[in-house]
């Protein structure tokens, strides 16, 4: 089973904290992929870092980036 951590990073810093979790009891990635795309898709802002394994999102007016990433729970 895997869930979907949230984190949020203050804009032009690499630290993250933990915010709780947009969803839990996932059975597939590829389920909690399209979860986190559809999320991510509402926001003005939102991608991928493929390097470090997570998507993020983000409004015009907001100050920090919302992370997301995959992992067992």
């Amino acid at each position: 089973m895997l869930r979907i951590a949230l984190f949020e990073q203050p804009l032009g810093q690499e630290t993250d904290v933990r915010t709780g979790f947009l969803r839990e009891n996932i059975e597939d990635r590829e389920e909690a992929v399209r979860l986190i795309e559809q999320h991510t898709h509402s926001f003005h802002h939102h991608g991928r870092n493929g390097e470090k394994g997570y998507w993020w999102c983000r409004n015009d007016t907001d100050k920090t980036n919302t992370i997301l990433r995959i992992e067992p729970m």
